[in-house]
């Protein structure tokens, strides 16, 4: 019984420390070894498919602009890899190479945006977001603040660059909806505000916090993603830096550069191309693989997960398990979770949202039977046994190698399995209905309400794109940090240049204006 007791006083020892959680610089200082495998506060298998549609949406959205940006509140963590040779780019006012930890943009408009707006406010210490200018972390920010034209660096990967990946819309650091709880809460350990401290401070104090595991950048993303790269001098040749026009000129038209910047951006909703991010999702770290508290205060945003309520150990946990994934050496490469997630969601999403408009009834059984019949030997039909085939279908060819690998297995297979037992209670009802009433009084609204409730569980970003699609001229708009209204969260459609313009003008910012209450989520299903 002794190693009962000790195990006890072990937690409670944790217990006390974790009251001082706000109040320490490191969340390493109160998990300095590795709590039991039978804690409480352990990744576990339940968690993983207690929580599956979320885990789902976060392998299917990473590194990916569109998903990242509906399902903005990324929780996980995931090294990732740039590889050698990637071009990446930088706007400045200045033509020096920063000597302090700062930015580099996947897209040369990203990149054009901020050498064009010479003052370069939004990365300056007192920035757009808020902030006083104070830097805690690190000597004061290498931006100058001047008037005329700035310049545009492009660098080289020299070798590959490893980065921590926060995803969601984890750029949104002063947005009060809570994209960036996971740097906040579980890394930074709630000792960072970037309001009070302003944006450049931000990264400082990141890359600061990074250097005790040995990270040498982070990857997040706003409209277009961003590295913070925390030693400019380390793993980038700089190719050029090049003065952009004065804005006074007809070749510096500024007003244009914020469209061309979401345009750029907008190609990116599918993911990033050119093999540029190589994303290890046999490491990934998901608070909800814990018995984490997700809970999102605001009705409207309920499918948003949330760190506000998370017990201090727990995140204290979280932050342990990552840096360990993070520190241990594997030549095993990553399981390609995002492949498997996204065959699921291609056999499925088109069909599911056809049945939830009220086909009619021989449409109805028709697709759901193109659906499942792969799995039915009509020779002697099992329903457990059909299930079980569909459940694991796009699951056979994945070997799970790391504890990681075995959540997300757990949390795709609770995904599969609560589609096909769905479709197959559908099939055995409408299969009911014919064999006693014939096909003219088949009642298909038990079956539709089944497949809102699975549409609405599942909650698949694809589900809010523009259709069809958009003019040449024209970008599918979704709410992108720091653009657009609340409307276009919800509701994303096509605009051009004008209305983009004309938006960025309205008062209602989703990301940091007032958010009214709209009653609940707009329905995800077509007309």
């Amino acid at each position: 019984m002794l190693w009962l007791q000790t195990l006890a006083c072990h937690k409670l020892f944790l217990v006390l420390l974790a009251s001082l959680l706000p109040f320490t610089t490191s969340t390493q200082t109160v998990l300095s070894s590795p709590l039991p495998d039978h804690d409480r506060y352990a990744p576990n298998l339940e968690s993983a498919r207690a929580n599956a549609n979320i885990i789902f949406n976060s392998i299917h959205s990473a590194a990916r602009q569109w998903g990242s940006s509906f399902h903005h509140n990324g929780v996980s963590v995931f090294p990732v890899t740039i590889p050698e040779g990637v071009l990446l780019y930088h706007g400045n006012a200045d033509s020096k190479v920063p000597n302090v930890p700062d930015w580099l943009a996947f897209e040369i408009e990203h990149g054009e945006y901020f050498a064009c707006k010479a003052a370069l406010s939004s990365r300056s210490s007192s920035d757009a977001q808020g902030g006083s200018g104070h830097d805690a972390v690190t000597a004061k920010s290498s931006r100058v603040n001047i008037s005329g034209p700035g310049y545009l660096h492009v660098y080289q990967a020299n070798r590959p660059l490893r980065l921590l990946y926060f995803d969601g819309m984890s750029a949104a650091t002063a947005s009060p909806l809570g994209p960036s709880d996971m740097q906040e809460y579980m890394f930074l350990n709630r000792t960072w505000d970037v309001v009070s401290g302003g944006i450049m401070a931000y990264g400082a104090a990141l890359c600061k916090k990074g250097a005790e595991w040995g990270i040498e950048g982070f990857l997040r993303m706003e409209a277009g993603f961003e590295i913070i790269k925390c030693d400019f001098s380390d793993g980038l040749d700089l190719i050029s830096h090049t003065q952009r026009p004065h804005r006074n000129t007809p070749e510096g038209r500024s007003e244009q550069w914020e469209f061309e910047w979401l345009r750029a951006m907008a190609l990116r909703y599918g993911g990033i191309d050119g093999s540029r991010i190589v994303v290890d999702f046999s490491s990934m770290t998901h608070a909800a693989f814990y018995p984490t508290n997700l809970t999102n205060s605001r009705p409207e945003s309920s499918n948003l997960p949330r760190l506000v309520y998370a017990d201090p150990v727990q995140l204290a946990r979280i932050y342990f398990d990552a840096k360990k994934v993070w520190s241990r050496e594997t030549s095993q490469p990553s399981a390609d979770w995002q492949g498997v997630v996204d065959m699921i969601e291609k056999r499925f999403s088109d069909r599911l949202q056809y049945l939830a408009n009220q086909r009619p009834n021989e449409y109805f059984l028709w697709e759901i039977n193109v659906l499942l019949n792969t799995f039915i030997d009509y020779r002697s039909f099992s329903l457990e046994e059909s299930i079980e085939k569909c459940s694991s279908h796009y699951l056979r060819p994945v070997k799970a190698s790391t504890e990681q690998d075995k959540l997300i297995y757990a949390a795709i297979r609770a995904v599969t399995t609560r589609i096909c037992t769905t479709l197959f209670q559908i099939r055995e009802n409408l299969l009911a209905q014919y064999a006693a009433n014939g096909a003219k009084t088949v009642d298909t609204s038990k079956s539709i309400k089944l497949i809102h409730e699975l549409v609405n569980w599942l909650d698949w970003s694809n589900w809010r794109a523009c259709r069809p699609s958009c003019l040449y001229d024209q970008i599918c708009y979704i709410t992108v940090s720091p653009f657009g209204n609340t409307d276009l969260h919800y509701s994303p459609r096509c605009v051009n240049s004008t209305e983009a313009t004309d938006l960025k003008s309205t008062e209602d910012n989703y990301w940091y204006g007032h958010l009214t209450d709209r009653g609940g989520q707009p329905s995800v299903f077509s007309s």
